[in-house]
């Protein structure tokens, strides 16, 4: 109870506790919403102290490490702009929403069962990263293991955030069937083989804005031959009729293309 973060969400609860009667003792098992952010905290209070707690909002802070810190009803988690360098173990089996951006994450693995986990924000860690590649960008933050344990981890998962993560292909993704939004802005992906083989037909949103990829105009034809339930492709919004003619233009021209392969190669 000592903990300058428990002091912190009593305070912030009390301004607007309807219980104004509530004791100090009483307040920590009122409180529904956790609200410390941008207190100067390093690490994390004892989410049991908040039984009754289904949201923590702790952005803005320094926190580097977050061990072992539990509370099954907790939804939805936000520890955006902290200093965390691996992945947190916080929250429950009812974990719906986690924004870590803008931390400094590395090697990032899904450690365990995130089952109800819905929406992941892992954007915006190449900014803090110490040190850069000798070509002068930086890393992708994601291990070897991340789709895997993606795929095992987070069953339900349908939006993620990888914005400028240093990513140079969708590989990262490449077991995630589950997913309907992908935001990837601003990330060193260049061609289309670095995204098709890795989207899948259930996807509605498609963000690439600002990577070099983006500008080949063929990518937005071939994502519609892909995923024909998408109804945004780079902040735009699509009908399902332009989508599916898109779609369909781009397999025509494909088979064209291939049956002239062939017959070059008869020829040849």
């Amino acid at each position: 109870m000592n903990h300058p973060g428990v002091k912190l969400a009593i305070a912030r609860y009390s301004r607007t506790a309807i219980n104004k009667n509530a004791s100090e003792t009483q307040k920590p098992l009122l409180i529904t919403s956790i609200h410390i952010d941008s207190g100067g905290l390093t690490s994390l209070p004892r989410l049991s102290f908040f039984p009754a707690a289904t949201k923590l909002q702790a952005s803005h802070n320094k926190i580097t490490e977050i061990l072992d810190n539990w509370n099954d009803k907790i939804e939805d988690v936000d520890l955006s702009d902290n200093q965390l360098t691996s992945f947190p173990e916080i929250g429950g089996v009812m974990l719906m929403s986690l924004n870590l951006s803008e931390n400094a994450l590395r090697n990032i693995t899904i450690p365990r069962q995130l089952p109800h986990l819905m929406e992941l924000n892992l954007s915006i860690q190449c900014e803090k990263q110490a040190a850069p590649t000798d070509s002068g960008g930086f890393c992708s933050v994601f291990s070897d293991s991340f789709s895997q344990s993606l795929f095992d981890n987070c069953p339900q998962l349908q939006s993620i955030n990888i914005s400028m993560t240093g990513i140079t292909s969708l590989s990262c993704l490449e077991r995630c069937d589950s997913l309907r939004q992908i935001i990837c802005l601003k990330n060193p992906i260049e061609n289309l083989q670095d995204v098709l083989p890795f989207l899948h037909d259930r996807l509605i949103y498609l963000d690439l804005s600002d990577c070099p990829v983006a500008k080949d105009r063929r990518l937005f034809e071939a994502v519609c031959a892909k995923c024909p339930d998408l109804s945004f492709f780079n902040s735009k919004r699509y009908t399902e009729q332009q989508v599916r003619f898109t779609g369909s233009k781009y397999l025509r021209e494909q088979k064209r293309r291939d049956i002239s392969s062939k017959d070059q190669a008869r020829k040849s």
